[in-house]
């Protein structure tokens, strides 16, 4: 119980800068952190069970995209890869990782970074490493998406990335921690940082 409330403490005190340009508030930001790890932990548990969102996501993306055959394909393989992967141990939130995440999002914040390269040429390695000695580290990030559920979907979806990167970190049952944190892009509006990690 000590370790659970120490961890939201954590979430609340590090959950990012006010993001009012964007109509988030640093509360907001909070609970969407905390609505990301639920939505995380869902999809780790019972894969099967997120594939109505991967539906939802079609309908948030089909005025957005450029391919809708692409976007379509990618989701039928996504909808193969969660019917048949099994379920995972949930994830726990770890605090170096949430203050390696948050460095990265208030990185894009500020800078408008793209990607996992940090302003200053910072790796999501060196970003851990100042805070945690884990060693098994992976970050996904993802722009645009205003809830939760949009965010985890982009990820599982992974259009863009043809080896599928963010999907398979995500699905990976090596990493047992992550690290949650929002942002916002001058260009793309809300930003998402996950970084997880495992022993």
């Amino acid at each position: 119980m000590n370790i659970v409330l120490a961890s939201a403490i954590a979430l609340m005190m590090v959950c990012g800068q006010p993001l009012t340009s964007r109509g988030f508030t640093q509360d907001r930001s909070a609970t969407l952190v905390q609505e990301i790890m639920v939505s995380l932990n869902t999809l780790r548990t019972n894969p099967s069970s997120f594939i109505p969102k991967l539906r939802a996501y079609r309908d948030y993306m089909r005025s957005r995209t450029k391919n809708l055959s692409a976007l379509d394909a990618a989701i039928t393989e996504a909808t193969a890869r969660l019917s048949s992967v099994k379920g995972l141990p949930a994830i726990n939130t770890n605090g170096g990782l949430l203050l390696a995440a948050q460095d990265h999002a208030t990185d894009i914040t500020k800078n408008a970074v793209m990607g996992h390269t940090g302003s200053n040429t910072s790796t999501p390695v060196q970003r851990v490493k100042k805070y945690s000695p884990i060693t098994l580290i992976g970050e996904v990030v993802t722009y645009g998406f205003p809830t939760a559920d949009l965010i985890l979907a982009s990820f599982i979806v992974d259009q863009d990335t043809p080896d599928r990167g963010h999907r398979e970190n995500l699905l990976n049952a090596k990493y047992t921690m992550a690290g949650v944190a929002i942002g916002a892009h001058t260009k793309y509006g809300t930003a998402c940082v996950i970084v997880l990690g495992g022993m």
